[in-house]
């Protein structure tokens, strides 16, 4: 069995090297297994093409996912900096906080009697607070997270096209497309995203107002003096991990990478697309659900993300056999 897990090792890096895709963890992972698979399966005549097919399948998968791992982490840093040179600049949470407590009569710091007067007080002072940042939108900060957020949404476009072209080739067998090239293609075509942008602006407002509702509803609950409540309202505003702003700045670049990738197929005359989950126990169970439902008609698949920090993909069910990735191929020269 020696040779034959050498000679397995060997096929699956074939496979891998041939795709271009980076040396990951999870390729280290997929050797393993894909060797094992191969010893128990070594009287199939064809388990080395099948287990370089599988390096190959791991390289393109690894590269592509690495590319929007790398998208999520630069837009999200951006956009979590520009927001909050914003917040500092435009929210007065000392007035919001005086303001707040003073409608629900904690002057003597007793708990307000009815839950939801508390809660909707918390929501309307938590709303009152953050939607100062839409105020002035010819702010130049209003306008460098706005810059920021457009930015994120078209990049994530072009990524959209990258994952569909090279998931699309690796289903008939083309590996090693420039990726970078690809990118710069499907950026140039990609149309003005400000609108979009503005949407996902108030979304981060709302989830961050309800995320600071949440707070506020808490700390009266616990009985929070006046100075506590500003520290506490002080310390979410300050975070370096926002909630609200993660989560819908993932949701967004998700939703924008989906589509564009969907709109590639369907430029490509796919009809129906399998719903893919990136494998392992960290898959919620409606993305399983998804992915056993398989396949779907692409115009009534449910795109990913599903969920915030969805990973999911969607791929075409039947490859795509007139498929030209020449200029791809050859370094940027058009054939």
């Amino acid at each position: 069995m020696d040779e034959l897990s050498a000679q397995a090792r060997a096929a699956y890096a074939s496979g891998w090297a041939a795709s271009g895709g980076p040396m990951t963890d999870r390729v280290r992972a997929g050797c393993l297994a894909a060797v094992e698979l191969a010893c128990r399966n070594h009287l199939d005549p064809d388990v080395f093409e099948t287990t370089m097919r599988l390096g190959q399948l791991e390289g393109v998968w690894a590269a592509v996912y690495e590319r929007r791992e790398q998208l999520y982490v630069d837009h999200t840093a951006h956009a979590l900096a520009t927001w909050q040179e914003l917040v500092w600049t435009t929210v007065d949470i000392g007035g919001a906080v005086l303001a707040f407590r003073r409608r629900i009569n904690l002057a003597s710091e007793a708990a307000a009697d009815d839950e939801d007067d508390l809660v909707a007080e918390a929501v309307a002072a938590a709303l009152l607070l953050l939607t100062s940042v839409l105020a002035d939108r010819s702010d130049s900060r209003y306008v460098a997270l706005l810059a920021a957020l457009t930015e994120a949404l078209k990049n994530a476009a072009a990524e959209g096209v990258v994952t569909a072209m090279a998931l699309a080739a690796e289903q008939i067998g083309i590996v090693g497309l420039d990726l970078d090239l690809v990118f710069a293609d499907a950026y140039a075509d990609v149309a003005d995203p400000s609108d979009d942008a503005r949407v996902l602006l108030e979304q981060i407002v709302t989830a961050t107002a309800a995320d600071l509702a949440r707070l506020l509803t808490r700390l009266t609950r616990s009985g929070a003096d006046h100075d506590e409540m500003l520290a506490e309202v002080d310390a979410y505003l300050a975070d370096n991990e926002p909630r609200g702003l993660r989560t819908q700045v993932d949701v967004g670049i998700g939703a924008a990478l989906t589509r564009a990738a969907t709109g590639w197929y369907t430029a490509h005359g796919v009809r129906s697309v399998d719903f893919v989950t990136v494998g392992g126990a960290q898959v919620c169970v409606h993305c399983m659900d998804e992915e056993s439902k398989n396949p779907h008609l692409i115009s009534d698949v449910l795109h990913p993300p599903i969920h915030p920090f969805c990973r999911c993909t969607l791929v075409p069910t039947s490859p795509i056999r007139l498929l030209d990735v020449s200029r791809y191929l050859t370094g940027g020269t058009d054939v």
